[in-house]
């Protein structure tokens, strides 16, 4: 039985070779701190963990998490305004388990400023979305 499902990988890509530069990136989220993120994570969760990315279990698979106590996010930056949280919004309303954020946080705001940074997060359909499922 899966005590835990988490998004993302466990801190590193099993058998890189298997995938071209284009799908590493994609895998990493276009960030390899994600990867660091993603481990230490791993890190605080003493439990068996399935792991959900374009490496490990893909995220179609509904019965990865089917017998699972709590579906884990590490979620780094993902308050920022342009995002397309669409199949992450989708996927994380689907679940229908407990949801455990760890590091939920905002992208350091652009030039144009902090006020602006934060009024671009009130107005973007992604990121209302995810706060409301979050929420």
């Amino acid at each position: 039985m899966t005590s835990y499902v988490l998004l993302g990988t466990p801190g590193y890509i099993r058998n890189p070779e298997r995938f071209d530069p284009d799908t590493v990136l994609k895998v990493l989220g276009a960030n390899s701190g994600n990867l660091m993120f993603q481990y230490a994570v791993t890190r605080m969760i003493d439990a068996e963990l399935t792991h959900i990315s374009p490496a490990e279990a893909p995220y179609s698979d509904r019965s990865a998490y089917s017998d699972a106590r709590a579906l884990v996010f590490p979620a780094a930056n993902h308050l920022r305004p342009g995002a397309d949280w669409t199949g992450l919004n989708n996927y994380l309303n689907a679940a229908k388990i407990p949801l455990v954020v760890f590091g939920l946080g905002a992208q350091a705001p652009d030039r144009e400023g902090e006020a602006a940074t934060i009024e671009a997060l009130k107005t973007d359909t992604h990121v209302r979305r995810l706060v409301d499922i979050l929420r």
